[in-house]
């Protein structure tokens, strides 16, 4: 499967692409030509990778507390499935966790 992501904003992880945990989901070839033209969070840099696996882990969205419990709402949490705090999100995403991939195209910021 190919995807088509944004460069991140701060340094890049020591283990390179691999393990991304991503919302993005993956684009076909067509897309992934037209996209970095059209959108302006790929013109400031971005990466095509093919990747073999990409397995469902979690979600993000708004992480309320338990029952009783004081506390605010945690906008934007990623919440694994196997975790016990998994009822009480409201999930906008779904997490996947790239593994085994390969840069097919790398195009960094224009100056």
């Amino acid at each position: 499967m190919l995807w088509l992501l944004p460069l991140p904003d701060d340094d890049m992880p020591g283990n390179g692409w691999e393990g991304l945990r991503t919302a993005v989901p993956p684009v076909c070839t067509v897309d992934a030509d037209r996209a970095p033209k059209l959108c302006p969070r790929l013109r400031d840099g971005h990466v095509l990778l093919r990747v073999k696996e990409a397995e469902l882990i979690g979600v993000r969205g708004t992480l309320h507390p338990r029952p009783g419990e004081p506390g605010l709402p945690t906008e934007d949490a990623l919440v694994l499935f196997d975790s016990p705090d998994l009822p009480f999100v409201v999930a906008r995403q779904v997490v996947r966790e790239l593994r085994r991939c390969t840069v097919v195209h790398f195009a960094a910021a224009a100056l």
